[in-house]
């Protein structure tokens, strides 16, 4: 059993997170109460605890010292933080991108995507045992906005450039038209892991970056899993499935590696130049 601790204390979110947990025999979780944060310390808090989840909406100012004590200690310098937010400003980014091991899940979110943002920190598989959510369409939106930013012109435009291809596939599918854009996206995500990947990792080796051997690492994982895919496709028929997959498997990439592990390339560089 994997200990999920969470600080929240809306009574119907805390709830549903709950049965989300509950609804697996590998998880348990622990709400934490916020009246214990100025009483009781780091480790009676998160004893055992595998992921912490908070929600930034409510608790911005106690997150801030919670990672703070969490990343002083050694026993929890790595433990991995799911911050719920509504809106992934420019603070909240460059708050995560500086934690590290921090990931962000935009509300409105479904059970579906919750579970999978926990799964992976505890390094099961993304894209197995999934089940498609029920109000996919509030929680797949996702437009551009220059908080994503690392300040490099070329990466910032290939960024920009998947988080468009992401749009598109996204219209596609409410307009019924997702299937025959499929094979069309997949070959773009295959030309994208290949050349992009290759400039922010010789941008890296340039700085000198001291994250360039863990960031590698995330590059080849999602190559791994593109690769995947495309191996698969040719004797496989798509499913909406497939595509609703597809879908929160490129959101979970924007989110995650650009909003957090690029913008902490990025503050690395601006840090570097000053």
């Amino acid at each position: 059993m994997k200990k999920i601790s969470l600080l929240e204390h809306t009574g119907m979110l805390i709830q549903r997170i709950e049965n989300i947990i509950n609804s697996r025999n590998d998880l348990i979780i622990e709400t934490i109460n916020p009246a214990f944060l100025g009483i009781k310390t780091i480790e009676q808090l998160f004893n055992d605890s595998k992921c912490l989840i908070i929600d930034i909406d409510n608790f911005e100012s106690d997150a801030d010292a919670i990672l703070t004590k969490l990343r002083q200690n050694e026993t929890f310098k790595t433990l991995p933080v799911l911050i719920i937010s509504s809106k992934p400003n420019r603070a909240l980014i460059l708050k995560l991108a500086k934690f590290g091991n921090a990931d962000v899940l935009l509300k409105p979110f479904n059970d579906f995507e919750l579970l999978e943002k926990i799964l992976k920190h505890l390094n099961a598989p993304i894209l197995e045992n999934m089940k498609a959510p029920t109000n996919a369409e509030n929680s797949l939106t996702l437009r551009w906005d220059d908080a994503y930013k690392i300040g490099v012109e070329i990466i910032d435009e290939e960024h920009k450039l998947i988080l468009d291809n992401f749009e598109k596939l996204y219209v596609c599918v409410k307009a019924g038209q997702g299937l025959e854009h499929y094979n069309e996206i997949i070959s773009f995500l295959e030309m994208y892991i290949n050349s992009h990947f290759e400039h922010e990792e010789r941008l890296q080796e340039l700085i000198r970056y001291d994250r360039a051997n863990e960031h590698k690492s995330l590059h080849e994982n999602f190559k791994t899993q593109i690769f995947q895919l495309v191996e698969e496709h040719p004797d496989k028929e798509v499913t909406n499935l497939d595509i609703i997959k597809l879908l929160f498997f490129i959101k979970e990439w924007i989110v995650h590696h650009i909003l957090v592990e690029d913008k902490s390339l990025g503050i690395f560089l601006k840090q570097k130049v000053e």
